[in-house]
């Protein structure tokens, strides 16, 4: 989660006067200056302020995982895409992207509908599972314990 600046945030959630969805929101992240509250670091539809200001984050954090992969032979990066489908495909362009730029790198696209590559990418560095997130992510915790 990311601190947005502060707004009225009642306006913002137009809350209503019932008590269940008062009890839902009194779980969510708040910032820890304002106690206003956060909102997901994720591009939402019609968000260019968030991509203004991400695209720094997003640089930097580029840089420091190229600069630890790079540091040590034996270190990688393992993307984990779940549920990315086509109709919004920011993120799995930008999955793919990174497998071909960053070294060291693999992709787990996990989709029950659309798992397979969209652009020429390196076959031996992607993993497709049909599946939906959880069952697969549970597949995989089974195996990976029976590892250990």
């Amino acid at each position: 989660m990311r601190v947005n600046e502060c707004k009225n945030n009642n306006q913002i959630l137009n809350l209503q006067d019932n008590t269940n969805e008062i009890d839902f929101f009194t779980n969510l992240p708040k910032c820890p200056y304002c106690k206003k509250l956060s909102r997901p670091a994720i591009l939402m539809f019609d968000d260019c302020e968030w991509i203004a200001q991400s695209n720094f984050m997003w640089i930097d954090w580029q840089q420091t995982v190229n600069d630890i992969i790079n540091k040590e032979t034996q270190n990688s990066l393992c993307i984990l895409e779940l549920g990315c489908g086509k109709n919004v495909p920011t993120l799995r362009e930008k999955s793919e992207q990174l497998l071909n730029e960053m070294p060291n790198t693999k992709l787990i696209r996990i989709n029950p509908f659309e798992p397979e590559a969209d652009s020429q990418i390196d076959l031996t560095k992607f993993l497709s599972i049909n599946n939906g997130a959880l069952s697969a992510l549970e597949s995989i915790d089974y195996f990976i314990s029976k590892i250990n």
